[in-house]
C-alpha cells in the first residue's frame, strides 16, 4: 500500500508537505546567489535575499564558513570567515547594484593585512582576482571593502 496519498515516494511517512532534505539546500543557494568552482579556486556571492544585511552559511570543497554582505548607498562590505578546514580562492565574484557607474575604492584584507588584487568591474559585478591561490584557513576573515558612485 502506498498510504492515504497514493504517492509511492513515501510522503504519507512525513505529511502531504514534505520535501527531501537536500532539496531544500537548492533554497540556500538560490537565496545567497552562491557561485563555487573549487578547482579553479573562484567563490562568489550574489544574495537575491536581503542584500543590504545578508548573512548565511556557505560549505566549499575543503572547509565551511559565514559570508556576510552589508550595503549602504555607495558602499559594500563583504566578509567571508572559515569557520572549519579552510578555503582556497584565486577569484572572488561579487554583485553591485545596477546604478554602480564606478568603482571608486577597492580593499581586500586577509586577518586586518590588506592584500593586493586586480580587479576586472561589468555589467554591476565586480571580480577580485589574486595573484596566486590563497589559502584562507579555519578561524580567519577574508573582508572586502567596495565604494562606488
Amino acid at each position: 500500500s502506498w498510504g492515504y496519498s497514493g504517492n509511492p515516494f513515501g510522503d504519507d511517512e512525513c505529511g502531504k508537505f514534505y520535501a527531501r532534505a537536500m532539496s531544500v539546500w537548492g533554497m540556500l543557494i538560490a537565496c545567497q546567489g552562491f557561485i563555487y568552482d573549487g578547482p579553479q579556486s573562484v567563490i562568489g556571492f550574489k544574495p537575491v535575499w536581503q542584500p543590504e544585511d545578508h548573512m548565511s552559511f556557505f560549505t566549499a570543497a575543503e572547509g565551511w564558513g559565514i559570508f556576510r554582505q552589508k550595503r549602504s548607498a555607495q558602499q559594500q562590505t563583504e566578509k567571508i570567515e572559515i569557520a572549519y578546514g579552510h578555503l582556497i580562492v584565486q577569484k572572488l565574484i561579487f554583485e553591485l547594484p545596477k546604478t554602480t557607474s564606478e568603482l571608486t575604492r577597492i580593499s581586500v584584507l586577509l586577518d586586518g593585512t590588506e592584500i593586493s588584487v586586480h580587479t576586472d568591474f561589468s555589467l554591476a559585478e565586480v571580480q577580485i582576482l589574486f595573484d596566486k591561490p590563497l589559502t584562507v584557513p579555519a578561524g580567519s576573515v577574508l573582508e572586502v571593502y567596495l565604494d562606488w558612485r
